[in-house]
């Protein structure tokens, strides 16, 4: 099934699925997605945190805000990349990457799936 949610700020969320779609709206200081066979979509603002994914055969993306300051991501795959999208002055190789600050830290693991971050424009 698909799990949607959406909020203004929380402190811990965590969520498990198994052939599922989820996705997050929001910001968050620290959370935890894991899933398999699924598709993870975040879209999280400048006062999210820490965000760390688990994924088997999933693709995850996150779409952060462009006053974002900046993220740090890393990703540990046995097959899949980390992508991104939209933010100039990037650091990047592959299976890491860092843009301003790095304020916001995403940590993925998957066995097989990527990881795509893009800036959402204000529209």
């Amino acid at each position: 099934g698909r799990v949607d949610v959406s909020c203004g700020f929380i402190n811990s969320f965590d969520l498990e699925t198994v052939s599922g779609n989820v996705k997050f709206a929001g910001a968050v200081k620290e959370a935890d997605f894991e899933g398999v066979s699924a598709k993870i979509e975040l879209y999280l603002d400048d006062r999210s945190s820490a965000v760390n994914l688990d994924t088997v055969s999933g693709d995850v993306s996150v779409f952060l805000s462009e006053t974002v300051s900046g993220f740090e991501a890393k990703m540990d795959a046995v097959s899949g990349s980390v992508r991104v999208s939209g933010f100039d002055g990037l650091t990047q190789g592959k299976d890491y990457c860092r843009y301003g600050d790095g304020s916001i830290k995403i940590e993925a693991d998957a066995v097989s799936g990527n990881l795509k971050i893009e800036k959402l424009s204000a529209e």
